[in-house]
């Protein structure tokens, strides 16, 4: 799953939707996906940029 997301944010190849499906995966998957949610205990909005 690390590769993935490397490959992926790294925006040298050409995307599509199974690509992005198979990044969101290796975020849950690994938990980085937490670095980009609204965390509302520290009140830290969601990174997330708008798709």
């Amino acid at each position: 799953p690390e590769s993935v997301i490397k490959r992926f944010e790294q925006r040298e190849h050409a995307v599509d939707s199974k690509a992005v499906a198979e990044y969101l995966r290796a975020l849950v998957v690994t938990d980085a996906i937490s670095e980009y949610l609204a965390d509302e205990k520290s009140g830290k909005p969601s990174s997330l940029p708008a798709l």
